[in-house]
């Protein structure tokens, strides 16, 4: 499945500095293979049935979805979507719910989780039913292999790995703005 910053870089997108840097160190054998994910999957999963995995919602890959996003919206973006279950990743926050006859999670990030505690990655087992799990791993050693690839504004991504921003402050962010870009 193909997310908005994979997305970008098969676009070429280049408006800033990190775009940039996507763009010149990806090279046209990866664009290649970027370009072979579905925008959206399905798959399915024993206990679970129909499984619809996206990055935003069915709908967007920059669409912004929550645990607080309103029934009305989820049904909206779930309208024609043949599946019981709606995995979601561009908030990079881990959550479980339902609304109305959808299951709608997010597994968290594995690489710049939105989490009280730092130094995990976030990722969920699928079938038979749905097990939110996480991960411990090297923080340190991360930060530091990520700086040495040259990322411009990395002290940003490094802040945002060291001290994710509450849930609430992004909750409330994703829920204003919606589509994200």
């Amino acid at each position: 499945m193909r997310g908005n910053a994979d997305r970008a870089v098969l676009e070429r997108v280049s408006e800033t500095d990190r775009e940039r840097w996507m763009q010149e160190h990806h090279t046209d054998q990866m664009r290649d293979f970027l370009a072979s994910f579905e925008d959206t999957v399905v798959v399915e999963v024993d206990g679970l049935g129909a499984v619809r995995l996206c990055h935003g919602s069915p709908r967007s890959d920059e669409e912004c979805v929550t645990v607080e996003t309103p029934d009305e919206r989820v049904a909206e973006f779930t309208a024609g979507v043949e599946a019981a279950c709606v995995v979601t990743a561009h908030t990079h926050m881990q959550y479980d719910r339902r609304v109305g006859e959808t299951r709608l999670l997010n597994p968290g990030s594995v690489g710049l989780p939105y989490e009280p505690e730092p130094g995990y990655a976030y990722w969920a087992l699928l079938g038979p039913d749905v097990e939110l799990r996480r991960t411990p791993y090297d923080l340190e050693a991360a930060v530091e292999r990520l700086r040495a690839g040259g990322m411009p504004a990395f002290e940003r991504i490094e802040e945002l790995m060291r001290t994710p921003p509450p849930h609430a402050e992004v909750i409330e962010h994703a829920e204003r703005v919606v589509f994200s870009g």
